[in-house]
């Protein structure tokens, strides 16, 4: 018995042989191309769409549809109510596209599915842009996410999984992210109101000693998005060509495919992608010495960290505050100084950034003036003020 359904929802509703569609088209609300609707000239969206409901409204309670005849979403329902395995008050999710056409279907559905079926019905959008690759990429994976959320929420045992309606894509990287978390596929042949597929969950997961392995390249994707195939080393080109379940390569460059950005965004990866933060001996002996400071000393670091990973031009002289002395003129250092705050409160710091292991290290710092003299003695700018440790884990859980 099933008391969860997660359908994707798509725009079958308006089918020219869809009670809703004829309906529809007799009622002049759109322009259709197909079962796609457009505006009229010079309609607005929202209004057009509100008009179109309230007249739909009056159609409800006299139930006129053969159950075949309104959409695919609801002939899923229907045909697992006649097999018994709907429970008597379910709960629907549906994923629909941001469209005009996938807006009204599910809005309509919303109020159809609950009228027929005493439904809880959850409309989830999902933004679609298939004219731009990039943005597409980004766009799946924010759906994998919010899909992924909700089937943790369920069980296999009692939430049946449907990605039925939308675009195709939808459908594809649904099946995956539903396989992650072992849920079968049901798919229904809409004429003849069977089931004729439970596609079996196929058991997806990601071996930990790859990630371990391959973390820092994983991570140099995560945080810039793509990169040129001509950077990568020999190992980095092999693990992309014979991996492309997680990675795609287009016009010279490479870059983490949906089902990569979502695997990778999970709890268990994520924190091991962040950007690492170590501070050395004397920072640990500061912050030691000044326990009240330490969630201050983070939150500055936080700042340091968003520069960083920022527009760091924009940012020059607050990181690379060094530069404003007058005797280094003209002269580099292993470490730049970073000017934090200066007001309720003091802080200067020494880093550095190790880009390729996105690594983050914070090797002395000052909580209250003066300070300029030990930085033009160079502390914290020329050499390690003591051995390294990984404050990563105290980091993340002090923001």
């Amino acid at each position: 018995m099933y008391h969860a359904i997660v359908m994707t929802s798509g725009v079958s509703l308006f089918g020219e042989t869809n009670y809703f569609g004829k309906w529809t088209r007799q009622g002049d609300f759109f322009q259709f191309d197909g079962p796609n609707l457009s505006l009229k000239q010079g309609v607005e969206e929202e209004k057009a769409l509100q008009t179109w409901l309230d007249h739909a409204q009056p159609l409800l309670p006299k139930r006129e549809w053969q159950p075949e005849k309104v959409s695919a979403e609801y002939s899923m329902l229907h045909a697992l109510k006649r097999m018994g395995k709907l429970s008597g008050s379910p709960s629907v999710t549906l994923f629909y596209t941001e469209t005009l056409d996938g807006k009204a279907a599910a809005r309509l559905l919303k109020r159809v599915i609950e009228q027929d079926f005493s439904a809880d019905v959850d409309l989830r959008p999902v933004q679609m842009d298939i004219t731009d690759r990039a943005k597409l990429n980004r766009l799946l994976g924010d759906y994998m996410f919010d899909l992924s959320r909700v089937l943790r929420a369920g069980d296999p045992s009692f939430t049946c999984f449907a990605p039925i309606g939308g675009y195709k894509v939808m459908s594809w990287f649904g099946y995956l992210v539903g396989s992650f978390y072992g849920y079968p596929t049901a798919y229904l042949h809409e004429g003849s109101q069977q089931m004729l597929h439970i596609i079996p969950p196929v058991p997806i997961d990601i071996d930990p000693e790859f990630f371990r392995k391959h973390s820092s390249f994983i991570r140099r994707l995560m945080n810039e998005g793509f990169l040129d195939m001509e950077m990568l080393t020999w190992e980095e080109r092999l693990l992309v060509e014979s991996h492309a379940s997680l990675f795609t390569t287009e016009d010279g460059v490479v870059y983490l495919n949906p089902f990569g950005t979502f695997l990778f965004s999970r709890d268990q990866y994520v924190s091991e992608l962040r950007t690492k933060v170590f501070v050395s001996e004397a920072v640990q002996r500061i912050m030691e010495a000044y326990p009240s400071q330490q969630r201050f000393i983070f939150q500055q670091i936080r700042v340091l960290l968003e520069y960083v990973k920022g527009s760091q031009v924009q940012k020059r002289g607050e990181l690379f505050h060094e530069r404003d002395f007058e005797a280094f003129k003209g002269k580099t250092f292993p470490y730049h100084l970073y000017k934090g705050a200066s007001n309720g409160g003091l802080f200067r710091a020494t880093w550095r950034y190790d880009d390729k292991e996105d690594r983050l290290y914070i090797n002395y710092l000052w909580l209250a003036k003066p300070y300029e003299q030990e930085v033009l003695r160079g502390k914290g700018l020329i050499q390690d003020e003591g051995a390294f440790a990984d404050v990563t884990k105290q980091f993340y859980e002090q923001l």
